[in-house]
């Protein structure tokens, strides 16, 4: 003869299974739930004592610390300058070590450009003013002159 379990044993343990299901539930779909503290990014700009030369391939760079003064890494970080007459440059910047993130870029025009630096973790983002200086001498090349 088989035996019947009672019903009275299957509700505490059915109750505690919908639980904590919908606790893991909540914490994996609802972020409010995440115990995780929002994130703050420091950057520390490189900067060329003369200036970027023009017409040149430049190695722009910058140090990224996290909240507590540590190196970041992993981090996605997007360099996005102006030039004052309307230039746009936009270069995603690799981590090299220790918190320094790198990119080239090659300036077609002399003096400041201006932009900002993003910086995303994929949960949250933050972006930095960025300002830099390109020598003077950057002209409109004529392809003839080379040719001479």
């Amino acid at each position: 003869m088989i035996e019947r379990l009672q019903p009275r044993v299957y509700v505490p343990l059915v109750g505690l299974v919908l639980l904590f299901g919908s606790l893991f539930y909540m914490s994996i779909v609802n972020p409010m739930f995440k115990m995780e503290k929002e994130e703050h990014w420091n950057i520390h700009v490189v900067h060329v004592a003369e200036g970027y030369r023009p017409f040149k391939t430049e190695s722009v760079q910058l140090f990224l610390q996290n909240g507590e003064g540590e190196p970041a890494e992993g981090e996605q970080v997007k360099l996005e300058l102006n030039s004052q007459s309307g230039i746009n440059e936009h270069r995603w910047m690799h981590h090299i070590e220790d918190g320094l993130y790198q990119t080239e870029l090659s300036f077609k025009e002399s003096g400041e450009w201006q932009g900002s630096v993003t910086v995303s973790n994929g949960k949250y983002q933050d972006e930095f003013p960025y300002t830099i200086y390109v020598q003077p001498g950057a002209e409109k090349i004529q392809l003839g002159e080379y040719r001479k």
